[in-house]
């Protein structure tokens, strides 16, 4: 019922990057921008730990669906910008005023504006969005405080953003620093409840983290293996 409930706010969400994104698709050519772009077309498995496992079994996961460049090219942009779309759906709709969500996913449209534009094979086409999944949890984590769906979304978005991008586990400061700010203004919640919360958080990034070293050391193994 929520869902339904919100379903104008959500589709307002969507709206401005799928017309951003169907434009620059359609409209304008993929913009190579010399850097590690074109390496992801022949990835080797030995790369694994020093790049992430995410992106790489991605564009190995396309290499095996299609055989020429151009349908890989078009495959990986075509995920790459639903994902970006989504990721602004989700953080803008965090907000609940429409001039709010309208606001916010203009401005993170403009913000995902050069990674929608490059349409190129670049690691960030996936983690940016993961990034912005973060966000929207950290929105919710201010409005609505630390639920089990709230920090359950903040540690898989971590994860994934992380194995797609180490540097990612950065930012997992961030949810722990805000809880024990925070928790100092909470006079309506016990102590007890407060520290909890922080240590919950804590938790949960640290499962995360581990997490993210248990899967890249299981892909060592296995490709070792093979």
């Amino acid at each position: 019922c929520h869902v339904y409930a919100r379903a104008p706010d959500y589709a307002s969400a969507v709206s401005i990057p799928a017309v951003a994104s169907v434009l620059v698709f359609f409209l304008l050519p993929p913009l190579w921008n010399g850097s590690d772009s074109v390496i992801w077309l022949r990835w080797q498995w030995h790369w694994i730990p020093h790049h992430p496992p995410v992106y790489p079994a991605f564009m190995a996961l396309a290499n095996a669906w299609f055989d020429d460049a151009a349908s890989i090219l078009r495959f990986a942009t075509e995920v790459q910008h639903a994902a970006t779309v989504l990721a602004i759906g989700y953080l803008a709709s965090a907000f609940r005023r429409r001039w709010q969500i309208l606001v916010v996913s203009s401005a993170a449209t403009i913000g995902a504006a050069f990674g929608l534009y490059a349409q190129g094979l670049y690691t960030e086409g996936l983690a940016t969005a993961l990034f912005l999944v973060f966000l929207g949890a950290m929105q919710r984590l201010h409005r609505d405080g630390p639920t089990v769906p709230v920090l359950s979304m903040l540690a898989l978005a971590l994860l994934s953003a992380s194995l797609t991008r180490h540097a990612y586990l950065f930012f997992a400061v961030v949810p722990i620093v805000y809880l024990a700010v925070a928790g100092l203004s909470w006079r309506a919640q016990s102590l007890r409840a407060r520290v909890r919360g922080v240590l919950l958080m804590i938790a949960l990034v640290g499962g995360a983290a581990l997490a993210n070293a248990l899967v890249v050391r299981y892909a060592c193994v296995m490709l070792d293996s093979q």
